[in-house]
């Protein structure tokens, strides 16, 4: 046998095994938030003539400004799914979700978000801080300090600290299942907060 064949067929005999031992990496999974009548098929569709409203951005704290779905595993320890990640900016994806949950809570006013495309006056303006969205133990948590003030009315402003949590349905089960489970509870609580903000703006 030559020299060339005998090393070729050693390198094979020391590759394969290592192959085998590591496998494939798996793929990963993406999601994102949705409103909580993302699957209508049949919802109403209306133009709103009343008054404006602002939803001018969401800002996010640091860690999670990761494609990455963050939970920890005590209060000062974070946790990086590192196949479970987010198909888009979670900070867009917040906003778009607010502001599709206001619309349908608010269906006579014209909710807009930024970038700000509607050209007429503003009649409320909502600023929304997040504190906290993450999982531990179970459960999602949201917290965040949100106002709604009136460019139009002097010294009309509410200024607002609130805290969300709720269980993970299915929790303890196949990875699949917690991490799509943990995306619903986090929407719901998305839906909690507008329900609040919607609450303090004045019906038109």
């Amino acid at each position: 046998m030559s020299p060339k064949l005998w090393s070729a067929l050693l390198l094979a005999a020391c590759t394969l095994p290592l192959g085998g031992c590591l496998g494939s990496t798996p793929p990963s999974r993406f999601y994102v938030l949705t409103g909580p009548n993302a699957t209508s098929a049949t919802a109403a569709m209306t133009q709103p003539t009343g008054p404006t409203v602002y939803v001018s951005g969401i800002d996010l704290p640091p860690y999670l400004l990761v494609p990455q779905i963050v939970s920890r595993s005590d209060d000062n320890t974070l946790q990086l799914a590192e196949f479970d990640r987010w198909g888009e900016s979670l900070r867009d994806n917040f906003l778009r979700v607010v502001g599709t949950n206001l619309g349908s809570l608010l269906p006579a006013s014209q909710v807009t978000t930024f970038p700000w495309e509607h050209r007429g006056p503003v009649a409320y303006h909502v600023t929304i801080v997040v504190t906290r969205f993450d999982a531990q133990d179970g459960q999602v948590y949201l917290s965040a300090r949100w106002g709604v003030s009136s460019p139009q009315q002097e010294g009309m402003a509410t200024l607002r600290r609130s805290e969300y949590v709720a269980p993970i349905a299915g929790e303890g089960q196949d990875d699949d299942l917690s991490y799509a489970a943990l995306v619903r509870a986090m929407s719901g609580l998305v839906g909690a907060l507008s329900s609040d903000i919607a609450a303090a703006i004045p019906a038109p």
